[in-house]
């Protein structure tokens, strides 16, 4: 293992190594149907604080959790009428819903939609967090070379394997919706806008913040560029 980042193709021997290698507390970096995500197995710390620490990651924002389907998010939440009929309409895809875990407890929650997700999950056979495959704070990796080119100098290079699923499809991280107060609340925009949750759900409200909150995706700083931006008069 002394050679990572190694890019991998998706074979199922690979997918395999790759989902024994979550198992034991390891970090894959894997295609979505948004950007790359750096996935550990949600229940290994060893492979959570792993996470955090490879993105450099501050502790107070959250991880979204991916799970195969409805049926593995009703292992940490409670799944009313409402919330199945968003899912159903929406899942697998770019929609993250933010639910109560327990009484005082949220969580945020998506189900992918990319083959090679739904492959990871054979093998592993549980859920995963996948923040994006980037050091935090900057601009989110579509594809394999991304992520290879963002840690190749780290001190924690030879901790990632990396899965070539190709180029990801949208290039734009998850909307969510919190779904733990009185109307639904997009916290973070995304790929789904709010006219297509509302056709499905009614009305909903968009909040703007730049505090971080119970949402990845709300600090002041964040989806940066490395080069300098300039606006230009005229």
């Amino acid at each position: 293992m002394e050679h990572l980042p190694q890019i991998l193709k998706p074979t199922e021997k690979a997918i395999k190594v790759c989902t024994d290698h979550m198992l034991l507390g390891g970090v894959v970096a894997i295609p979505t149907e948004t950007v790359y995500g750096l996935a550990a197995e949600y229940g290994n710390r060893v492979g959570v604080n792993l996470v955090y620490k490879i993105k450099n990651r501050p502790k107070n924002k959250p991880l979204i959790v991916h799970v195969e389907d409805v049926n593995m998010a009703s292992d940490f939440v409670d799944i009313n009428s409402d919330t199945e009929k968003i899912m159903s309409f929406f899942w697998p895809g770019p929609l993250t819903l933010i639910l109560k875990k327990t009484k005082k407890e949220t969580i945020a929650i998506r189900s992918p939609k990319h083959q090679v997700c739904k492959q990871v999950f054979k093998f592993l056979k549980k859920p995963f967090v996948a923040p994006s495959a980037n050091p935090s704070g900057y601009i989110s990796p579509t594809s394999a070379q991304h992520v290879y080119n963002d840690f190749k100098h780290s001190s924690t290079h030879n901790k990632i394997l990396i899965l070539d699923g190709g180029v990801c499809s949208t290039g734009l991280e998850s909307t969510i919706l919190d779904l733990t107060g009185g109307l639904p609340t997009i916290v973070r925009p995304g790929v789904i806008n709010q006219q297509e949750i509302e056709a499905v759900i009614g009305r909903v409200l968009n909040r703007k913040t730049t505090i971080q909150t119970n949402s990845p995706g709300t600090s002041l700083k964040h989806y940066s560029p490395k080069k300098p931006t300039y606006f230009v008069k005229g």
